[in-house]
């Protein structure tokens, strides 16, 4: 049974229960603040935490202290944000949500996406050094670089490099 963990100061279950996150398989907990967002999060092991943007800065800090444990670094993270800036948006990514939803909800076009996190198979936790090579057409002469393979999934790796890799480099 997936599980999500809502965090707001606010019932969020009216904006939300039309959507794939009220349906009866999924166990749903509720907090109204992020202190008690992480010991729930530590404690219940979501599939997905839901994080009421209403505070833009508290919501990022939030999402950059789930990922930095490492109890609930591997959650799943939708910010549903309050305003349609885009610097909002990319500040929810920097933290590192996996997803920001902004205005109204809109269950047609969120819950392809939300069912997507709601079952994402839990990552291995295995720390395996690599040597990947490189390949570009551009620069077929490129270095090697070494990393770290921080988590391994069906979906990917979590790659740790000395240089900065977009997401979806082929390598």
């Amino acid at each position: 049974m997936a599980k999500l963990l809502v965090v707001s100061p606010v019932d969020l279950g009216p904006e939300l229960g039309r959507t794939v996150l009220w349906r009866p398989s999924v166990e749903r907990f509720v907090a109204a603040d992020g202190e008690s967002a992480m010991e729930q999060a530590r404690l219940k092991g979501p599939s997905l935490i839901v994080i009421d943007g209403f505070d833009s800065a508290g919501a990022a800090e939030l999402v950059r202290r789930l990922r930095a444990d490492s109890h609930t670094r591997p959650t799943a993270i939708a910010v549903l944000s309050r305003s349609p800036s885009l610097a909002d948006e990319a500040s929810y990514r920097r933290a590192g949500a996996n997803l920001v939803f902004a205005g109204v909800v809109h269950p047609e076009l969120w819950d392809a996406r939300l069912e997507e996190l709601l079952n994402v198979p839990r990552r291995l936790e295995a720390r395996i050094p690599v040597r990947l090579v490189t390949w570009s057409r551009a620069t077929p002469e490129a270095a090697p670089i070494e990393g770290l393979t921080l988590n391994i999934s069906i979906n990917g790796i979590l790659l740790e490099t000395p240089v900065r890799l977009g997401v979806g480099t082929k390598i």
